[in-house]
């Protein structure tokens, strides 16, 4: 990872010839296991990576790579943003909230041009309806999301590597950050999607991320409330200090130990998040919550990108 590249290195675009100048390099576009199996399928195999060597050319091409375990990085355009946005990082009363509640929620941090931006992407871009997943839950509803890991150049990539959330995770995590991966989320009217109670750090221990030094930022591109019933997030206020749960299938997803989770929420504050188009929620990978019930004959838009402490690997 020290070899990357880094701002003020000039590289040779082995596509074109070209030179290109790093103005900033926030992310690795490839996770670990990635570019170790990518680069070295024989030891991949074996699993013996003690002796690798890390050439500087490839290491950039890979970083380059358009295709990844989860998906292509959507194809959005680029756009230029038309109005300059208010929030560029965390105040001390966020971290204080952060640090509290494992979460706080950053109001109005996308205007309401760029928000249209990212709905446009959402609604048009072909590779998200290509790669996308349909999730259960136990009751039968279903979810519909795609998976990138890599951000891309698109809309969606550039606003999920934008300073405004890569500085925020940084002041949050302590240290620099690497995009892990992003989703689109999409809620059908009256299809149920409950999200049962988790961690997403209990999905994330089992891809071997040692620390859970990794946090969501969760943009509401429509309005979710309780008032509205188009399944809002919930968050459990303290529960990111309980530490790792174990996670069980339920449907096609994973939820906390229900035992746990029941003594959770006698013990903890449990907060509907009433969002806007526009705020962003940024939370701990360790605060439970969860999604309630769709039942309203409307569409709910939401994107989350997913960051972690570069030594958390």
């Amino acid at each position: 990872l020290r070899m990357c590249p880094v701002p003020g290195d000039k590289i040779v675009d082995e596509t074109t010839g070209r030179t290109q100048l790093i103005v900033s390099c926030y992310f690795v576009h490839l996770s670990l296991n990635d570019f170790m199996a990518k680069m070295f399928p024989a030891a991949a195999r074996s699993h013996n990576f003690a002796c690798v060597q890390f050439p500087y050319k490839t290491l950039v091409s890979l970083a380059r790579a358009r295709k990844s375990r989860f998906s292509v990085p959507p194809r959005s355009s680029t756009s230029t943003v038309p109005h300059r946005h208010k929030f560029t990082g965390c105040t001390p009363s966020d971290l204080a909230a952060y640090e509290r509640d494992g979460f706080f929620i950053a109001r109005g941090a996308l205007t309401a041009d760029e928000v249209t931006l990212v709905r446009r992407a959402l609604e048009t871009d072909s590779t998200l309806t290509e790669n996308e997943i349909i999730l259960s839950d136990a009751s039968g509803g279903t979810t519909k999301l795609a998976l990138w890991s890599e951000p891309g150049d698109g809309t969606l990539g550039m606003l999920i590597r934008s300073r405004r959330v890569v500085h925020t995770m940084e002041q949050l995590l302590g240290g620099p950050v690497i995009h892990y991966h992003s989703k689109q989320l999409l809620k059908m009217p009256r299809a149920g999607g409950v999200w049962n109670w988790h961690q997403d750090y209990g999905y994330w221990y089992k891809d071997y991320f040692l620390m859970p030094q990794m946090a969501t930022a969760y943009f509401a591109i429509d309005a979710q409330s309780e008032e509205l019933n188009n399944g809002a997030i919930k968050l459990l206020k303290g529960s990111h200090k309980m530490g790792r749960l174990d996670h069980w299938s339920v449907g096609d997803q994973q939820g906390a130990d229900l035992e746990r989770v029941q003594q959770a929420r006698q013990r903890f504050e449990e907060h509907t998040c009433d969002l806007k188009p526009g705020d962003i929620l940024f939370f701990s990978a360790l605060a439970l919550h969860a999604r309630c019930l769709q039942a309203l004959c409307v569409t709910r838009w939401c994107l989350a990108a997913h960051d972690n402490v570069v030594t958390t690997l």
